[in-house]
This record gives C-alpha cells, sequence and structure tokens, in this order.
C-alpha cells in the first residue's frame, strides 16, 4: 500500500511538479547536490534539515505539496519521505517499508532471469538500477545505468536539498512497480535551488 501512496504523492508533486537493494550509496547523498549556480526559493516553505515526525506541526505550502527525503539508500523509494500537502497543517510519513526485498549481491545484466520476492526493485552503490520484470515467458531483469550526463549525481539525491545548476534534469530510469516501462523513470529536477522528484 505505502509502494502505491509514494508513487501517488510523487505524481501530485509532479503535477506543479523510492534501499530495494542490500548497497548504500559510496559517493555520499547529501554531497552529491553541490554543483553550479540556482538560487533557493525562499518563498515557499522548505524542508526540515531532520525527518519531521509524523503528525507533527508543518506549514503547508500554497500549491504543490512540500515532499522532503532524508537518507542514504541507493534506491531512492526506501528512504524516509514526508509530505506536507497544501490544506493539512501535519506532516504525514510516506516512508516504504523495503525489508522484504532480496536482492543480489551484485547488479545483474539485464535480460537475465530473475527472481525476487517482496520488492522487485534493486539498486547498488555504482548507481544501476533494476527491477525484475513479471512475463508469461518468464521473469527478466530490467537494469539501467546512473544519469550519463556528468554534472549529475551518480545516486539521486534527496528532494528538498539545495541544488545549484538551475534547471539541471537527472534522469533516475528504474519505478517501483513499472513491469515493462521500456526507459521510462523518474527525474530529478534542479527547480528554483532545490533538488525535486519527478515521476
Amino acid at each position: 500500500m505505502r509502494h502505491a501512496l509514494l508513487l501517488a504523492v510523487l505524481a501530485i508533486g509532479c503535477g506543479g511538479s523510492s534501499d530495494g537493494g542490500s548497497a548504500t550509496t559510496d559517493s555520499g547523498v547529501d554531497a552529491a547536490w553541490a554543483v553550479d549556480g540556482a538560487t533557493p526559493d525562499t518563498s515557499e516553505p522548505r524542508c526540515p534539515d531532520a525527518p519531521p515526525s509524523e503528525g507533527s506541526a508543518c506549514t503547508p505550502p500554497e500549491l504543490n505539496p512540500l515532499i522532503c527525503s532524508y537518507g542514504d539508500a541507493v534506491a531512492s523509494w526506501c528512504r524516509t519521505v514526508m509530505q506536507c500537502r497544501p490544506g493539512t497543517t501535519r506532516w504525514g510519513d510516506f516512508t516504504m517499508d523495503c525489508s522484504s526485498a532480496s536482492c543480489p549481491t551484485e547488479a545483474p545484466t539485464s535480460g537475465t532471469s530473475c527472481t525476487v520476492t517482496g520488492l522487485s526493485e534493486c539498486a547498488w552503490s555504482d548507481g544501476t538500477m533494476c527491477t525484475c520484470n513479471r512475463k508469461p515467458t518468464g521473469d527478466v531483469w530490467r537494469c539501467e545505468p546512473p544519469p550519463t550526463d556528468t554534472r549529475c549525481p551518480r545516486v539521486a539525491p534527496n528532494t528538498g536539498l539545495p541544488c545549484t545548476t538551475e534547471g539541471l534534469e537527472c534522469d533516475y530510469a528504474i519505478v517501483p512497480n513499472c513491469l515493462d516501462c521500456r526507459g521510462v523513470g523518474y527525474r530529478t529536477t534542479c527547480k528554483s535551488g532545490i533538488w525535486r522528484w519527478q515521476y
């Protein structure tokens, strides 16, 4: 249920605007955002430095939800994700339970057979993301490398962190529950000096 809720949250945020693997980043997610020239937008509420408690008070934005993520899991959908929606005054917790994932130690090759219990998405410290696609002819891995743009962090930065290259778009290819999305993934954009996840 949380899986679907998180995707719904990102989709809502994208209207104005997910560790499936056992590995953690070796590049430092929080350190990866410093690139070069945007000014943070101070007109909207900002993400707290530390994860707020669910149900604690928040200052809601006027339009799109304020979505904040915390942690350094390579699979960003497995980080702590909090949301403050317009019309509310309390933080909601949209963190997914990734404890059921059973991923290989090393990234597999796309097209090879797979057997994954629990979550079907996995990620590794080099930024590779794979999903075990369910197919009538047999389940196979679909894998994508990290962004090819060298200005992009190899591992997705947390949404809500400052960024400095205005308009920079970094694609991270795997979306939870995307069974055969043919390379369509989710995008992290530097907008008004802040990284924003978009789906």
